[in-house]
């Protein structure tokens, strides 16, 4: 995939799933109100389990994220501002999200982080992303995460 717009600014290789949510929390520390972070990558790369690191360490116990491929959009309450997790994959148009204020409601929240599964499903949303993880299989366990930042 590439990213027009982006600098690449980190590169790291998990060999589990607590290497990658804890990959996640180091990247949730340095988040702040108005970020939106798109996540692409193949069925299991890890994108879930890399959020669920996002949101512990914003306040939100990591049992109570899901990927919300059924619903689009899941809205968790932190300590200190609301996280939007959304799932594009089952989406074929950009006016699907209109529907649901994807822009009027949801990106329009600058004191809120916005988490987007899949991302490049719908490419249009690409740009809306200030922060692109990319993340891929690299055997059994392990995961690579390109981590991006819009420049």
């Amino acid at each position: 995939m590439k990213l027009k717009g982006f600098k690449k600014v980190k590169e790291i290789i998990t060999a589990s799933e607590k290497g990658t949510v804890a990959q996640g929390k180091i990247l949730g520390k340095k988040l702040k109100p108005g970020d939106i972070v798109g996540f692409s990558g193949n069925l299991g790369a890890g994108k879930t389990r890399f959020i669920k690191g996002i949101s512990s360490v914003l306040g939100i116990p990591q049992k109570n994220i899901e990927s919300p491929t059924f619903t689009i959009v899941r809205e968790h309450k932190g300590k200190r501002l609301m996280i939007y997790h959304m799932d594009f994959y089952r989406l074929k148009t950009y006016k699907e999200l209109e529907k649901i204020g994807y822009r009027d409601h949801y990106l329009a929240d600058s004191s809120a982080i916005v988490l987007i599964e899949w991302i490049d499903r719908v490419r249009k949303c690409v740009k809306d992303a200030n922060v692109m993880v990319v993340m891929s299989h690299k055997g059994e366990n392990k995961r690579k995460i390109k981590i991006y930042r819009k420049v």
